[in-house]
């Protein structure tokens, strides 16, 4: 089989792209916390959280819409990337809330007109435990919990398709992706009625909001993998490298979900340690097909082709970092 993949470039002076859909409407929200939880004193700060953000806003928010860059960058990020750290507003729980509502509102309005919008959330950053067994990821100003995530923000969103995409030690506790409960506690039983059970399950169950993609590593541990070499989390990485069309293989332009969690798994089997190896779980909206990015609508973008000297290669920017990564099949284009 031969394999293609076009691989997404920027460029700053082109007009913008012609849209296969010219309603659709794309808000994204990227966030990235290098800050350990305040109630965590072995945890160390991150060092990428903030890059693995940018990451994220150089690809989607490419996309015809809105988007907002919730970090703080180090100073190593900020000299390199003056322009985010002009935008970027502080990673707090009470603003991101802000954000979700003022995307809920024009979800409304997009709606009411006939337009399809669609939402990116995405997070890098430590993912805790309460002392009363609650997963939670961590942000400047508390824990963004499961009841939050499901209350306060994914039900505002019901009206658009919404994609999560979390890189944190127990995002699948917070996101809830294998059911209501992720693990035992001790505790006292309490007896329940048949619909009390029912409407505890559909409430903090994600099967309460088919709208809902979830593409997330998550490990049980509080080791964070990233890497100096990429200055990346590995976990964003990969997915930031699979969207800009390393993951595209057949060629269509349009970046799958089952194509991510390929190349994502590909990338890492080669590890020896399983311990070292994120779970990942993949899953897209019901109802809304299994595309999570089509390439063709990205804007200020030219696409680039060819066959590389070696099935291994890497793209590498100017400012020497490192944006891309792929290992093809030796007849792969």
């Amino acid at each position: 089989m031969k394999w293609f993949v076009a691989l997404a470039c920027w460029v700053g002076a082109l007009g913008s792209a012609h849209l296969a859909h010219a309603e659709r409407r794309t808000y994204t929200i990227a966030i990235g916390n290098n800050a350990p939880p305040a109630a965590e004193s072995s945890f160390t700060p991150l060092r990428y959280a903030d890059d693995d953000a940018i990451r994220y806003m150089e690809v989607l928010g490419r996309l015809p819409g809105h988007a907002w860059l919730l970090s703080t960058l180090d100073a190593r990020s900020a000299r390199r990337h003056p322009e985010w750290a002009k935008k970027a507003e502080p990673p707090t729980l009470s603003r991101l809330r802000e954000v979700v509502h003022a995307v809920a509102l024009q979800v409304a309005r997009d709606n009411a007109r006939g337009a399809s919008p669609v939402v990116f959330l995405t997070f890098s950053g430590h993912g805790a435990m309460t002392e009363q067994g609650e997963y939670y990821l961590s942000l400047a100003d508390g824990a963004l919990t499961r009841a939050v995530l499901y209350d306060q923000l994914l039900e505002p969103l019901k009206g658009a398709e919404v994609h999560l995409v979390i890189d944190a030690c127990h995002a699948g506790g917070v996101v809830g992706v294998r059911g209501a409960f992720d693990h035992e506690l001790e505790a006292k039983a309490v007896s329940l009625r048949p619909e009390e059970k029912d409407a505890l399950v559909s409430r903090y169950s994600l099967s309460r909001f088919p709208n809902v993609g979830v593409l997330i590593a998550t490990t049980q541990g509080q080791e964070a993998h990233e890497w100096s070499r990429i200055e990346a989390g590995v976990f964003t990485y990969e997915v930031s490298s699979a969207l800009l069309g390393a993951a595209d293989v057949n060629g269509d332009l349009r970046v799958e979900y089952g194509e991510v969690a390929a190349f994502v798994a590909a990338a890492n089997q080669a590890i020896p340690n399983p311990d070292a190896v994120p779970e990942l779980v993949a899953r897209a909206p019901a109802g809304h097909g299994s595309i999570l990015l089509d390439l063709t609508q990205l804007e200020r973008t030219l696409v680039l082709t060819g066959r590389p000297t070696a099935t291994k290669f890497y793209i590498e920017l100017s400012d020497g970092e490192r944006w891309l990564e792929a290992h093809l099949p030796s007849d792969g284009r």
